[in-house]
């Protein structure tokens, strides 16, 4: 009998691992506008470290179990194994739906008063790199590929999951806030959480990254 071996994947593990880690950093400035005083160096490095040590581990997890699930990402997958098709382009989808979502973002925070992300527009624009990289490397990337895997192939399952642990994220920053507004937010975000799981399982990982990354660039510039 031949055991067949693990696709490889080091340079996608590169690539993603380099992202959460530099989300965690770009992240920094967006603490510093949002709180007073500012934490203290420490605290700052070691919420550095953690992200950055959770996405490395996600990435590579995350690599494994969509590998092992045959979740698509059809350019990343390229750069270990150039002979792997391309498959669907969701560019465009993931676009409009990333720009759908800003409206729906937006509204939520005029109708409830609520502020924008803290800090000049650079910082903000910075933010989308853990917003659409280190979050997404591990809600989608190894939390939706792991229930996948868990749950047989049943692909519902992960978009499921994926879309619990997305809102749950959200939700955290939400304590005191009125019911109304717990409750918008829970909606869009879990409206939007479902949308990324589903463009996973359609289109690949890649479009997961750019719809979320053009719904948070356009929020966080626009609210």
């Amino acid at each position: 009998m031949q055991i067949s071996e693990k696709p490889p994947i080091l340079r996608r593990f590169i690539l993603l691992s380099s992202l959460g880690v530099f989300g965690a950093i770009s992240f920094v400035p967006s603490i510093l506008a949002s709180t007073d005083p500012h934490p203290p160096m420490a605290q700052l490095s070691l919420f550095t470290l953690a992200v950055s040590a959770v996405c490395c581990a996600s990435s590579w997890f995350g690599l494994r179990f969509a590998d092992a699930t045959h979740l698509p990402m059809p350019y990343l997958r390229r750069l270990d194994q150039p002979s792997a098709p391309v498959g669907k382009n969701g560019v465009l989808p993931a676009i409009a739906f990333g720009s759908l979502f800003v409206v729906g973002a937006i509204s939520v925070l005029h109708y409830f008063h609520q502020p924008n992300l803290t800090g000049p527009l650079w910082s903000r624009i910075a933010s989308v790199f853990f917003a659409a990289g280190s979050l997404e490397i591990v809600v989608h990337l190894l939390i939706m590929g792991m229930a996948v895997r868990l749950a047989r192939g049943r692909t519902w399952v992960g978009i499921l999951v994926a879309t619990l642990f997305f809102v749950a994220f959200h939700a955290t920053g939400l304590a005191g806030q009125s019911a109304a507004l717990v409750t918008s937010s829970v909606l869009l975000n879990g409206i939007f959480g479902l949308g990324l799981g589903v463009f996973y399982a359609r289109y690949g990982f890649e479009s997961v990254l750019l719809c979320h990354a053009v719904g948070h660039l356009l929020a966080v510039s626009f609210a």
